[in-house]
């Protein structure tokens, strides 16, 4: 009886590794030792910050002048985010600079294949880092064109554009990725970008590695992503392909949430309703929940609370939502119920947004005015500016009338 071919394992060229690890550390600490000034508004890297990390990494954007927002250079917004994301950078205080986060030393002592694959993992299955969303299933063309081709490392190869998805060119993200991942070398040539000139490119060895792990976990599995969507899950399965084997992996602790300690505090809250000039001012426990949040704030501006409602914490890219389950088609949502105020980390100065029925679109801004010891029975309002809005504004009977006479002529009654 033939003995069965073994696969060879999967290997990812530790060469290929290093250079986004080292570009990442670059990233990491040109943001904490130079102070770099982030946007008031977005807590975005600044233009001229932008401009001299680009001058740090392997794969560069060609630009002259530092006129360009963080979106524009798409490994330092991918940065962004993962740097975000796991901790290992966090806002100050102010949301006005980086420091170093709580796993950044976890993830710097991680060994280099672990972190390799955590970019590689985010890059695959994680939309939200992009300023155009794409999925795996918009990447799988260039997969496709892999599987087809057959590509050998090294080699160069034409590549149609319709591969590399027009909203997800060089300067948007997927190929930026691809190249800074030491996926593939995009071999650039003027008219390139027509759709009817291929594209050149050389295949790295890390593709390889990268195809497979994508085939064994996404496609063997019957689009395990769509079922899970917890790159924790990935990143454990990847890594028993990688180097089978191993009973534990270092960034295994990368994935596990924060303690947060919910203090014996009250939280004062100024409601603001945006596009009028009033607010409210509601005391609360930091263990109380959103929901009651959103009660106080309907009681608050005296509405019937009879429609959606959500909110939203953070600045995109990161910006979590927290929802009731009426709302949330995503599944994304986290919910209001079981979330205490002090699950936010409120911190005097720190705001976040309340939308409330999505036909209409109220929304408000809250922000947190002061913390201090003790506790409520209940939550309460303690200051009230001007007066709200009315939900529903009395019908206009003059405009009444009008739209009337209106819908009266456009009327065809059917014969």
């Amino acid at each position: 009886m033939a003995k069965q071919k073994k696969t060879p394992a999967i290997q990812i060229p530790s060469g290929d590794a290093e250079i986004i690890c080292r570009d990442f550390e670059a990233f990491c600490k040109y943001l904490v030792e130079h102070k770099a000034k982030l946007s008031k508004t977005t807590a975005h890297i600044g233009k001229k910050d932008c401009f001299e990390l680009n001058r740090l990494f392997h794969r560069k954007e060609e630009y002259e002048k530092a006129t360009r927002f963080q979106k524009y250079y798409p490994v330092i917004h991918f940065f962004y985010y993962v740097a975000l994301k796991y901790h290992i950078l966090e806002l100050n205080a102010a949301e006005t600079g980086m420091v170093y986060g709580r796993n950044y030393t976890l993830f710097q002592n991680a060994p280099i294949l672990e972190r390799y694959t955590l970019f590689l993992l985010n890059f695959l299955y994680d939309v939200n880092f992009l300023h155009y969303k794409y999925a795996p299933s918009h990447i799988r063309p260039f997969f496709q064109w892999y599987e087809t081709t057959k590509p050998e490392t090294g080699n160069v190869y034409q590549c149609m554009y319709e591969v590399f998805p027009s909203e997800y060119s060089s300067e948007r993200g997927i190929t930026a990725h691809l190249e800074e991942l030491r996926l593939i070398r995009i071999q650039r040539k003027g008219g390139m970008e027509a759709a009817f000139v291929p594209w050149e490119i050389e295949v790295l060895p890390a593709l390889n590695a990268a195809f497979r792990l994508y085939h064994e976990i996404h496609i063997r599995e019957e689009g395990i992503w769509e079922k899970e969507k917890k790159i924790e899950n990935f990143f454990l399965k990847s890594m028993d392909v990688l180097e089978s084997g191993q009973k534990k992996y270092t960034l295994s602790e990368i994935f596990m949430p924060a303690q947060i300690e919910i203090l014996d505090q009250t939280v004062d809250l100024e409601v603001s309703m945006r596009h009028y000039d009033c607010s409210r001012t509601i005391r609360m426990n930091q263990w109380n929940s959103l929901y009651d949040l959103h009660m106080m704030i309907q009681e608050a501006f005296d509405f019937d609370n009879d429609h959606l409602y959500e909110f939203y914490v953070g600045k995109e890219p990161l910006q979590k939502t927290y929802s009731i389950p009426e709302a949330m088609g995503s599944g994304e949502a986290e919910s209001v119920y079981e979330t205490a105020l002090g699950e936010l980390s409120p911190r005097k100065g720190k705001k976040f947004t309340y939308l409330f029925d999505f036909g209409d679109f109220w929304w408000f801004e809250i922000k947190v005015v002061k913390i201090a010891d003790g506790f409520v029975p209940k939550p309460v309002i303690v200051k009230s500016e001007n007066p709200a809005p009315m939900q529903y504004p009395m019908w206009d009977e003059e405009y009444d009338e009008e739209y009337d006479e209106d819908y009266d002529e456009d009327y065809d009654e059917e014969e």
